[in-house]
């Protein structure tokens, strides 16, 4: 046992990604009460699951006899990989494709107790009663070029499939960078408005009191001149309006300029990243996350 040819790991890679897949796009389906293709890939399969399979069968060479050790030490790894590949995915994508941040005794929303204990049980159910029937399968009934061939070609497959939805992520990753830049330069500018506008209130109260004063005799200067000084603040408040304005313009004009650069049609995506992953989460641009996911609701009418 656990003595494999290279093209026999990758298939036991690919079935188990499949089988994470079906338990996880299950539990999504049942939790959501719809139909949910789970997963960062296209295809049906979990990278994580099947790495994490074999991780799990590496770590019980030495202790399989032992069902407490295999418990333990295929948790820690399963946990150690689960934590490893969140914070990579979330460094280069500036967003977390899972969240256990309401769980209980969960570490920066990465990892949680429950996820840990839950990968101990499945490391034990893995080398004692599900691997069995798919070494017996893989090893005894598919021959040696069929196996290579089959493998193969579901590598190319889950390697196009992988440079794909990286490439989205990327691009998800792009325009949650624009939304929130813009965001940031018309509150920056929102705030500047406002600011001036109460420059410019007080400087309007101020031509208010003096008027008072000149029309009761206080202050020499007469209402002509009083009427021209309440007119100049008044177009200089107007035009530095104006100004605000088209600069706020201006910025969402060049933030559509660079949305349509980026050739990106969520909307027309059958099946999306985010529909993939609904429980995603970015710190960075928490913001600008959740508005895209409620306009990309909206538009599927969800």
């Amino acid at each position: 046992m656990y003595t494999y040819t290279w093209y026999q790991w990758l298939l036991f890679f690919f079935i188990y990604c499949f089988f994470g897949w079906v338990f996880e796009s299950t539990y999504v389906s049942i939790c959501q009460k719809r139909l949910v293709n789970r997963g960062f890939l296209h295809a049906p399969m979990l990278p994580l699951y099947g790495s994490g399979a074999i991780l799990i069968l590496f770590v019980s060479i030495p202790v399989k006899e032992n069902w407490l050790l295999v418990y333990i030490l295929g948790a820690l790894a399963a946990t150690v990989l689960e934590y490893v590949t969140g914070v990579s995915m979330e460094f280069l994508f500036k967003v977390r494709y899972w969240d256990y941040s309401h769980k209980l005794l969960n570490f920066q929303g990465q990892i949680c107790l429950t996820s840990t204990l839950a990968w101990g049980a499945l490391s034990v159910l893995l080398t004692e009663f599900i691997h069995r029937p798919i070494e017996a399968f893989v090893v005894d009934n598919i021959p040696e070029l069929a196996g290579i061939i089959i493998s193969l070609v579901v590598l190319a497959i889950f390697l196009a499939d992988l440079v794909v939805s990286f490439r989205d992520a990327i691009k998800l990753r792009g325009i949650l960078e624009k939304m929130t830049e813009v965001r940031e330069e018309i509150e920056a500018l929102q705030k500047r408005l406002g600011e001036l506008s109460q420059e410019k209130l007080e400087q309007l109260d101020a031509i208010k009191e003096e008027s008072f004063e000149w029309l009761t005799g206080l202050k020499d200067g007469g209402a002509e001149r009083m009427a021209s000084r309440k007119r100049a603040a008044e177009e200089a408040f107007g035009s530095l309006s104006e100004d605000i304005r088209a600069q706020l313009e201006q910025r969402m004009e060049h933030f559509r300029a660079s949305y349509k650069s980026m050739k990106v049609r969520p909307y027309n995506v059958k099946y999306s990243i985010l529909k993939r992953n609904p429980s995603a989460a970015s710190k960075k641009f928490e913001a600008a996350l959740n508005e895209y996911k409620k306009r990309v609701m909206e538009k599927k009418g969800k």
